[in-house]
Parts: structure tokens; C-alpha cells; sequence
């Protein structure tokens, strides 16, 4: 069974389930789209397979075609990520994440706070421009943003 083989078992096994899952979350939203866009096309995908509801879900022509999606995309999605370089690239991207010095606690705090002081005095600063050119033109830039989104 080579379509199962696991390239390097056992090893990056938080950023193997990390992007496993965070792809198939897309899949699943994909999928799920394209079940309304098939809805959407044509009253063909309306016929149901089923005569009783699935736990209250009508099992239509596309919500058959959208979980063949995602059953075929998830199975290729575990192919692709257990092939030699991208499962490499991850198990990589593990071993350095662990090399990683994070920042204390007080550090991230004087960053953030560093931060918003400046997002603040740039507010101020643009604010103050405003005005300046306001006077100057008669028209102010927030105003007229105001006015093009129709506020």
C-alpha cells in the first residue's frame, strides 16, 4: 500500500497535524462552497439520491459531488504531505521552531506597548494634518471618505 506510506514516521508529528488540519479546514470549506455554487447552477444537482433526509441534511446530487471532493481531496492532501520534501520541509520547520528563543513576558509587553504609543502619535499626526490641509483646501480626506462610502 504505497498510497499510505508515511515518509519518516514518528517524526514532526505537531507540524504534520498542524498543516494536516489547516488544509483539510479548507477543503472543508470548499468544498461546502461548492455544494452552493453546483445548487446554484442547475436544478439537476436539486435531485435527491435519498428519499429520507440524513440527519436532516437532503442528500442531493451536489452534496454527493462535494463530499467526492473532499474525500478525493483529502486523500491527495495526505499523499502530497507524506512525500519526501514537503514532509522534510516540516519536519525542518519543527526542529528549528524548537531552537527558537520566544521573548519573556516583559519583553513582549514594552514591544506592544512601544507600539500602540506610536499608532496613537500617528493618529495624532495625521489628525493634525487633516486639519492643515482642510483649512488650506476647504475640503477635508476623512470627510470625503466618509461621503464616497456613502455614510
Amino acid at each position: 500500500m504505497s498510497f499510505f506510506k508515511i515518509h519518516a514516521k514518528g517524526q514532526a508529528k505537531v507540524t504534520r497535524s498542524l498543516a494536516l488540519y489547516a488544509t483539510l479546514g479548507m477543503l472543508l470549506w470548499a468544498a461546502y462552497r461548492f455544494q452552493y455554487f453546483l445548487l446554484g447552477r442547475s436544478n439537476f444537482f436539486h435531485q435527491t439520491i435519498w428519499p429520507s433526509d440524513i440527519a436532516g441534511v437532503k442528500t442531493t446530487l451536489a452534496l454527493i459531488f462535494s463530499l467526492v471532493l473532499f474525500i478525493g481531496g483529502a486523500g491527495l492532501l495526505f499523499k502530497w504531505l507524506n512525500r519526501e520534501k514537503p514532509a522534510q520541509l516540516l519536519i525542518d520547520t519543527e526542529k528549528e521552531m524548537r531552537n527558537v528563543k520566544w521573548p519573556e513576558y516583559e519583553e513582549v509587553y514594552n514591544s506592544s506597548l512601544v507600539v500602540l504609543v506610536f499608532i496613537v502619535i500617528l493618529i495624532f499626526y495625521l489628525l493634525i494634518v487633516d486639519f492643515v490641509l482642510d483649512g488650506l483646501t476647504g475640503d477635508s480626506w476623512i470627510v470625503s471618505l466618509k461621503l464616497y462610502r456613502g455614510d
